[in-house]
């Protein structure tokens, strides 16, 4: 069997919303790397918002390269019959109450979906003899460190020291997966035990493949259309979905792959100075470029859920993170990415790296062509 046909005979199980933002990228590269997909969706099948990957579908190949199957990830056993007779899984999607949503019950709301999900769906992908899982998670497991924070990139190694159920749940429960597959897979037997990865983002930015705005582009797409008059005090290290994706597909196919990987460039901005940036390229769009005071943007948080008051204390102190392990380990390459001469020094918004401004610009432009925001003419 050549290895083109050996590929197209891989089908990977996607555990998404379907209509996910990270979930729909990764759908494409795999299909683009000619690999069949079984994504699972919380309603109806055959809900129109699910069109745009059947047409991705048709673009690489044929709508057979990918089904869709209806799975509670909540629930028990959901995965068992999602992973049978598949070759590998990417669970980019878990149960996530934005910003204050869920902190009346924190372990309910945030620490058990998570737990139970993983646990879940190792045990699943063992039943069925799935032997390649890749996993989503987020920076959020390693930052912050008090004693660390903007004094170094976080790299693998590091481990939040502040979140708790009361402070930074969202965090906690991604620390308390990780805790438990860690302590799942210690007690499988070697012959027994999957090779499980987990893809760790920064700020997740690029184009938009429908009208449903989730993650991070919420962040663009409120500076775009001046939904706060003054730009949050908010400092975020950047990385392209679409890079994202690919260290996906990277981590399913790569033999060597194993254990945590940063997907992240180098250093980062406050919101103001992405502002900058995009006011210069869009001067009719009323895109705030005056810094909001860290004090006004934590009293908003308290009325605006989708704010994680926990972010206001860390994120507007500058930060960064060391995506490189992923490069050396697996030859990994960053389509969008690029070097900075510090990490800790932040972006000159008039100087932004090449990269950098085709992730912004992308991002932007796909809010006007699927008509998210309204461009206005010059």
């Amino acid at each position: 069997m050549d290895s083109q046909t050996e590929s197209k005979e891989r089908k990977i199980v996607l555990v998404s919303g379907g209509t996910g933002f990270i979930a729909g990228h990764v759908v494409e590269d795999l299909l683009r790397n000619g690999l069949n997909v079984r994504a699972t969706v919380r309603g109806d099948i055959k809900d129109k918002r699910l069109d745009y990957l059947r047409e991705m579908a048709k673009k690489y190949g044929s709508e057979d390269m990918i089904e869709f199957v209806a799975a509670d990830i909540t629930k028990d056993n959901a995965f068992d019959e999602v992973v049978k007779g598949c070759w590998g899984v990417a669970h980019v999607a878990s149960p996530v109450n934005l910003g204050t949503e869920g902190h009346k019950d924190p372990q309910k709301s945030y620490v058990e979906p998570a737990v139970k999900g993983t646990i879940g769906l190792l045990t699943a992908c063992q039943k069925a003899g799935v032997r390649r899982i890749v996993i989503t998670s987020s920076v959020a497991i390693v930052t912050p460190d008090p004693a660390k924070h903007g004094k170094s990139p976080y790299t693998e190694t590091d481990r939040n020291k502040v979140a708790t159920l009361k402070y930074d749940p969202y965090s906690l429960s991604k620390m308390a997966a990780a805790d438990a597959m860690d302590k799942w897979l210690s007690e499988q037997s070697e012959s027994d035990r999957p090779r499980v990865v987990t893809i760790h983002p920064s700020c997740v930015w690029g184009p938009q493949q429908n009208a449903n705005v989730t993650s991070s582009n919420q962040i663009i797409k409120a500076l775009v259309t001046g939904e706060y008059p003054l730009a949050p005090p908010l400092c975020w290290p950047p990385v392209d979905v679409r890079d994202i994706a690919h260290a996906h597909v990277v981590a399913l196919l790569n033999d060597k792959a194993t254990g945590r990987y940063i997907v992240s460039n180098p250093g980062g901005a406050s919101m103001q100075t992405y502002a900058k940036f995009l006011k210069a390229k869009y001067p009719n769009a009323p895109i705030p470029t005056t810094r909001m005071p860290q004090w006004m943007l934590k009293l908003v948080s308290y009325f605006d859920h989708r704010i994680e008051p926990s972010f206001v204390d860390w994120t507007t102190k500058f930060h960064s993170f060391d995506g490189s392990k992923i490069v050396k380990d697996l030859g990994f390459e960053y389509k969008y990415g690029y070097e900075v001469k510090d990490p800790n020094v932040e972006y000159d918004p008039a100087n932004f790296p090449e990269n950098l401004q085709k992730t912004l610009l992308d991002t932007v432009e796909s809010f006007f062509t699927h008509e998210i925001v309204k461009q206005k003419k010059k």
